[in-house]
């Protein structure tokens, strides 16, 4: 499959034959469970500090999404749906390969030409998710606790879960310029 994707010229042709064979995938193998991890959006609160989609960033010695996958990779699902704006699919596609490759993960791409929140980018993938469970998780979210458990408890009803944490407040912040204003 990677061979034919490479045979096309155009990254973002790439990127929809990507999205077409996943859907093939979930179509005919009736896989029952997809997650999405959303990582669109303009990162506006990092500001200048950035010259990527935040998702992308360095956090320790990974890409902030790695960790979010790692969720939904750790809890068995093998069929991943990334959304994010065009003008980084091909840096998504780049730095999440050694899921592909070196784990097996089958990703595809959704692109949201603007970003317009979580329900308008969670509409997009309707067409690939085609009523099948799903685990949405957002590209910046870092889970500490293993939730495979809730996942097989997911799959077996018609139930719908979220997590939250209550996180202190003195570790809740945003990046400033250190400029006096």
């Amino acid at each position: 499959i990677k061979k034919s994707i490479e045979m096309f010229d155009s990254r973002e042709f790439q990127n929809l034959f990507k999205v077409c064979l996943i859907l093939f995938s979930l179509q005919f193998k009736m896989i029952d469970l997809v997650g999405i991890v959303l990582a669109g959006g303009l990162g506006t609160r990092m500001g200048k500090h950035i010259g990527t989609n935040k998702h992308l960033n360095q956090i320790y010695d990974r890409p902030m999404i790695d960790y979010p996958l790692e969720t939904l990779v750790s809890a068995g699902l093998k069929d991943i749906i990334v959304v994010t704006g065009p003008e980084y699919a091909g840096d998504f596609n780049k730095a999440l390969e050694y899921w592909e490759t070196e784990r097996g993960i089958n990703i595809g791409y959704v692109l949201q030409k603007e970003p317009r929140g979580i329900a308008h980018a969670l509409g997009l993938t309707e067409f690939i998710v085609n009523n099948r469970k799903t685990i949405v998780i957002l590209g910046d979210n870092y889970f500490e606790d293993d939730i495979s458990e809730t996942i097989k408890e997911f799959e077996g009803g018609n139930n719908a879960y979220i997590f939250l944490k209550e996180m202190p407040e003195e570790l809740l912040f945003e990046i400033k310029d250190n400029k006096k204003r």
